[in-house]
């Protein structure tokens, strides 16, 4: 068994000050894991997009409320996804705000 002097030495390498640090923090092993995990999943889907651009660069040509342009077929399928995702969000975020208030306007049941 290590007595501890106080001085470096007794600390051991790098490694365990490492691994004890990250042992006295619960849940951020995990944290990490994710973020790295969300990172590697949102490179690889950025390069399938960009391969799916590149194949598709045909020109079409887009009619919408009486405006007229051309574009690539990536590009305007790529944008219309985008588009309709941002769509998609707005309407779950008003949702929840709405939900929100309800919550917020009930009565506690508090008797105390």
């Amino acid at each position: 068994m290590r007595q501890k002097h106080g001085n470096a030495e007794d600390l051991g390498s790098n490694d365990d000050v490492i691994s004890t640090a990250t042992d006295q923090m619960p849940g951020k092993k995990n944290i990490l894991n994710q973020f790295w995990l969300f990172i590697i999943l949102t490179l690889a889907l950025l390069i399938f997009l960009i391969i799916f651009i590149a194949q598709n660069d045909h020109k079409i040509k887009i009619n919408y409320l009486g405006f007229h342009w051309d574009a690539a077929l990536g590009i305007a399928l790529s944008s219309a996804a985008v588009i309709g995702g941002f769509i998609v969000a707005l309407a779950i975020g008003w949702r929840l705000a709405y939900k929100r208030r309800q919550k917020q306007a009930l009565p506690s049941h508090d008797d105390n």
